[in-house]
């Protein structure tokens, strides 16, 4: 009785695949004698695939900038509908002459895609087949309520608005996205400073005019980001002063000297680097420029208003980030009754959002509610057919398979099957007061699968006649949504009590007692630890209960998918004796995986909805892409034919890196010379200090050591989905307390291992130098800066600059990571090298991306990172130090290829 909720098929009868039969059939009709279910746990592992197409032309955002469709590639960072860094597994060709429209949103903004392209939209449903069209004669009663799904560009074409008493109006509308999550930057000016100056600071100098009722209250602001306003001077108005910016620390380079550096001296913009600063930061920028240009209207509206209007863009791009719905417009700026120029005008609702400091602007913003706000989503008002042109698809890996597109940041478009369960068992299945959870690695996670439930319980029921409306589970009464739209939190069954909800980071709640728990994305876990708890729960119940765990095959490195995955492939082959557990695992058979891409009749093993749901041609040409790109041949296999390969992100091999991992034992190495490197944070970074021993056979040892802060420690693991309190409870991370790291933590352990070991250096990234350096003299460790072979040497230990970047410069006086990062490579593959082997440098290195300039210089870029790389990051510095006299052998003709092919010519 459920309908497909989502794609060109939505509103017709689910009907379950083969596999879904057999799964279904196994999980529901196999009984003990005493009548219970004989399975308590599922596991189902299969692969999947989604694709989309808009015009080469569309902007897309990401962790860094922009980039466009055409010029993504496989492996960049994009970002999901949630705000988070996801991976593009494949661009897909270009295909031509394609049926395209062009959607205009509400806000202006507009995009081409083709017609098969799949947008998670909520509409208005007319009622009239399924779909019908929206506008022709369909009274107030039979409009029925908001529906939400997938639907393709040429479906909300065809029913684009509804009948609304005398109107039509639009008929779909697109979730806002939320603001994007990156990590926090290190910023040259505070980002709230910046703002107020750009909103009214001198163009030529770190001078702010500010209002005098208001200056106390900004002055507070300011010295709060570290910067000293004053003393007051006339500014050109009787009710307000100008004002310098002064640095509190006083350091050489000033408030103005890092304006210039910017580039903003009668240049105001805002740099890139603060548009995709972490979220705080960027808020803080916003308040900036709120509280010097920045009005409330009567009802609420928050207006910035700028004569610059590159400056206004980029404000309209700042608040489009925050996951506000902004937008711009352009007014007459008017002097004495005299257009003088023009004005823009960026515009948005921030009901919930602080996006003043002064109390008395912040005071006026709209108060949030539970009622439906038009700021809260974009409704498209039109979707044109236009000529055809070039587009293109990707495919990404977060966990709705969703991403951001446009310069208004637009979401754009797997688990119905485990969805249809939970309906059944919850509400279908004859258990009084029944309890259903979908949980996941995060609220996202969880939400997808909840999400397809909801959309299940509001599509219509199979079995209407053409001309009669369809009904829903919830017209008939059988299901209650709590919850409007996408806000949608629990479904309640009445006829039995029961209820179906999801839980953010799979917590549990007080004394469950589920009848069903569904996890999807199980390789996304970090940690078994709410998995085991709600199937310990499952275990206690007397009556059915199931624990429903879905994934794709996982990468190596993925730990906690990977230790399930194989224990239920024992109990699939019969290796373990589990009688409660089912197993359903597709993926191609060893002797299949060699040649995989050349041997398609086997990929429907991996593939059970291949040529059903999934048309064959999409997996062929992610294979002929997979033929020419390494990282696109291992995605590919993981993903789509179900083999284990290491994680697909990996910087080097990860076999490779897996041969170097051991035991480091610092006793063993006294004596040995030895060199430090450091990777300080502010925030939210690891904060990574690395050791590197070499011993009499010239083998190098490494041990890293991090800290982190205890302050959000819980909540920063399950944002960056890092496990960091177990790794605190075990010892592998030091949680210092407060909300920064204090410094002297680190000088210590630097000052400690100076006095136990020969260390010859310590390597350093700029970055927070000067309050290191501060926590040395502080706990009385000497240390002086090394700054070429021609300055004066100092007293104490000895610190060298290694810059991040690509480019190799100034290396008579600091290193550099193109060469430490060659050298890493050659001792780890040559296996002269051995890391001590941590969860937390594990993980760093899983997460690390390397970006190339056009001579392939290549560094560590923590931007398009998944994760933290501190780790990894310090390593490849103090390796590049312990080695930094060492030279590349040339290989000898012997050895070569070459003399290899001679001599078997000669034979």
């Amino acid at each position: 009785m459920l309908s497909i909720s989502e794609g060109a098929a939505e509103g017709q009868p689910f009907s379950l695949l083969p596999w879904h039969t057999f799964a279904a059939g196994s999980l529901f009709g196999w009984r003990r004698t005493s009548g219970r279910m004989r399975f308590r746990t599922a596991w189902l592992e299969t692969g999947k695939g989604q694709a989309k197409a808009l015009a080469l032309d569309t902007p897309i955002p990401t962790p860094t900038g922009w980039t466009t469709m055409g010029e993504i590639r496989d492996g960049d960072a994009v970002l999901d509908e949630t705000g988070a860094p996801c991976r593009v597994t494949r661009a897909h060709d270009v295909l031509l002459d394609r049926e395209c429209y062009r959607l205009t949103f509400d806000d202006g903004a507009q995009i081409i895609a083709d017609a098969g392209h799949l947008w998670r939209t909520e509409m208005r449903w007319s009622g009239r087949s399924g779909h019908g069209d929206a506008t022709r004669g369909v009274s107030l009663g039979e409009r029925g309520g908001w529906r939400y799904g997938l639907r393709t560009t040429a479906e909300i074409a065809g029913t684009l608005r509804f009948r609304n008493g005398r109107f039509q109006s639009a008929n779909h509308s697109i979730a806002l996205a939320g603001a994007l999550d990156l990590p926090t930057a290190d910023l040259p000016i505070a980002p709230y400073a910046l703002g107020f100056w750009l909103g009214d600071g001198d163009a030529d100098g770190a001078r702010v005019t500010i209002g005098d009722r208001d200056a106390a209250e900004s002055i507070r602001a300011l010295a709060v980001e570290g910067v000293t306003a004053g003393p007051r001077r006339h500014g050109g108005s009787v009710n307000a002063g100008r004002y310098g910016l002064v640095l509190a620390t006083r350091p050489r380079d000033g408030f103005g000297a890092r304006l210039a550096k910017l580039g903003l001296l009668k240049n105001k913009h805002i740099p890139l680097a603060y548009l995709r600063a972490g979220v705080e930061q960027r808020l803080a920028l916003l308040q900036g420029l709120m509280d010097t240009d920045g009005t409330v209207a009567v009802g609420g509206q928050c207006s910035f208003c700028n004569t610059n209007q590159h400056l206004a863009e980029a404000v309209l791009e700042l608040a489009l980030s925050l996951g506000l719905k902004a937008t711009l417009v352009e007014k007459s700026a008017m002097l004495r009754g005299r257009r003088v120029g023009a004005s823009y005008h960026v515009n948005f609702y921030a009901s919930g959002i602080e996006v003043f400091r002064l109390r008395r602007k912040q005071a006026r913003v709209g108060h949030s509610h539970r009622r439906r706000r038009l700021s809260a989503d974009r409704k498209i008002v039109a979707c044109d057919r236009v000529a055809s042109v070039p587009v293109r698809c990707i495919s990404v890996d977060s966990p709705s398979q969703m991403f951001l597109c446009g310069r208004a940041m637009i979401p754009t478009h797997n688990s119905p099957f485990m969805a249809a369960i939970g309906v059944y068992m919850t509400g279908f299945y004859g258990v009084k007061r029944a309890k259903a959870f979908a949980i996941g690695q995060d609220k996202n996670t969880a939400n997808v699968l909840f999400k397809d439930a909801v959309a299940m319980c509001r599509g219509p029921i199979p079995g209407a006649e053409p001309d009669e409306i369809p009904d829903t589970l919830v017209d008939l009464g059988y299901a209650i949504i709590r919850g409007e739209g996408d806000n949608a939190w629990k479904i309640e069954f009445p006829a039995n009590d029961g209820l179906f909800q999801s839980l953010a980071n799979g917590e549990a709640i007080s004394g469950p007692k589920p009848t069903l728990v569904a996890a999807d994305e199980i390789h996304e876990f970090k940690s078994n630890t709410s998995i085991e708890i709600w199937k310990q729960a499952i275990a206690k119940m007397p009556g059915d209960a199931l624990m429903l765990l879905g994934t794709n095959t996982p990468s190596t490195s993925q730990i906690v998918g990977t230790e399930y995955s194989e224990y239920f492939q024992k109990v699939a082959r019969g290796d373990i004796l589990d009688d409660e557990a089912f197993a359903f695992i597709a993926r191609v058979d060893k002797v299949d995986r060699e040649n995989i891409f050349d041997t398609p009749a086997v990929w429907s093993k991996a593939l059970p909805a291949l040529g059903i749901t999934f048309p064959l041609e999409n997996v062929e040409g992610m294979v002929r892409t997979a033929k020419q790109l390494l990282s696109t041949a291992l995605s590919t296999k993981r993903l789509y034919f179900g083999i284990p390969i290491g994680a697909t992100e990996f910087w080097i091999a990860e076999e490779a890196w897996s041969s170097v991992q051991g035991v480091v034992d610092e006793l063993k190495l006294k004596g040995c010379r030895c060199w430090l490197s450091l990777d300080l944070s502010q925030k939210n970074d690891l904060t990574a200090l690395s050791i590197c021993w070499i011993d009499d056979k010239g083998h190098l040892w490494v041990k890293t050591f991090y800290w982190t802060t205890s302050s959000g420690l819980a909540d920063r693991a399950r944002k960056d989905q890092a496990p960091y309190d177990q790794w605190v409870e075990k010892g592998h991370l030091e949680a210092v307390p407060g909300a920064t790291i204090d410094k002297t933590f680190v000088a210590m352990k630097v000052k400690e291992l100076c006095a136990e070991h020969e260390v010859e250096f310590l390597a350093f990234d700029a970055a927070g130098m000067a309050d290191f350096i501060s926590a040395c003299q502080e706990i009385g460790l000497d240390v002086w800066r090394y700054e070429g072979p021609d300055k004066p040497e100092g007293s104490g230990l000895k610190l060298v600059a290694h810059a991040q970047g690509t480019r190799r410069m100034f290396e008579e006086r600091q290193l550099t990571m193109p060469t430490s990062i060659e050298r890493l490579e050659d001792r780890i593959l040559q296996r002269t090298i051995t890391i001590d082997s941590s969860p937390v440098t594990y993980a760093c290195a899983a997460n690390a991306q390397i970006v190339a300039d056009g001579q392939k210089n290549r560094a560590f870029d923590k931007k398009r990172s998944r994760g933290r790389i501190d780790g990894v990051v310090t390593i490849a510095m103090v390796v590049g130090a312990a080695t930094m006299t060492e030279t590349k052998a040339k290989r000898s003709f012997w050895d070569s290829d070459d003399f290899d092919e001679a001599e078997a010519q000669a034979q």
